[in-house]
């Protein structure tokens, strides 16, 4: 795979990190599992067994706690840091054949930033559309977000160029829908 495409895969899955934090991790295991993954050799554990289980059990713990509205609240409040995180360890295993130096600043820069931003602009749109406090009781809210962790995850996996360019319209539309609507309504007053 060529690290272009290894960085927008990355990048792309760091940001389905934004959504739920063990999801990509998941896919990602089990894409390695079944050699359709090729990850940097430091981050060839994430396709091991042992990876998988783990994995598996902290995507269906993650799942089951965001709907209880106690757990969902605790998890949104440290989310930005494991968010962060996630998506660095995600990014730094798509970046090959580079200097230490390059891999980690474009995990940093690129995975645990995108991450970041996708889980904050959830929240934003959480808070502009009114659900902010009652989001850990909406069932179909917490429903979409894993449906697109997952959507995105196994989308970028199995056609990563089509995924991403679907991406940049959503964003597009996400866009002029929320940010821009919310911009007019501020400049009315």
């Amino acid at each position: 795979m060529n690290l272009i495409l290894s960085m927008l895969i990355g990048v792309g899955l760091s940001a389905a990190c934004g959504f739920r934090v063990f999801i990509p991790l998941l896919v990602m295991s089990i894409s390695a599992l079944t050699g359709n993954l090729e990850l940097a050799s430091d981050f060839q554990w994430i396709g091991s067994d042992s990876a998988l289980y783990v994995f598996t059990i902290a995507t269906i713990l993650e799942m089951i706690a965001y709907y209880i509205p106690q757990v969902e609240s605790f998890l949104s409040s440290i989310s930005t840091t494991v968010t962060a995180i996630a998506g660095t360890i995600v990014m730094s295993s798509f970046v090959v054949d580079v200097s230490p130096l390059l891999q980690w600043s474009l995990a940093i820069i690129a995975g645990g930033g995108t991450s970041t931003v996708v889980q904050a602009s959830r929240n934003k749109i959480k808070n502009v559309i009114g659900l902010r406090d009652v989001a850990s009781n909406n069932f179909s809210l917490l429903s979409l977000e894993i449906l697109t962790a997952v959507l995105l995850s196994s989308l970028l996996i199995i056609s990563p160029v089509l995924t991403l360019f679907l991406i940049a319209i959503i964003i597009l539309i996400l866009f002029k829908k929320f940010i821009f609507n919310v911009s007019i309504k501020f400049i009315r007053f």
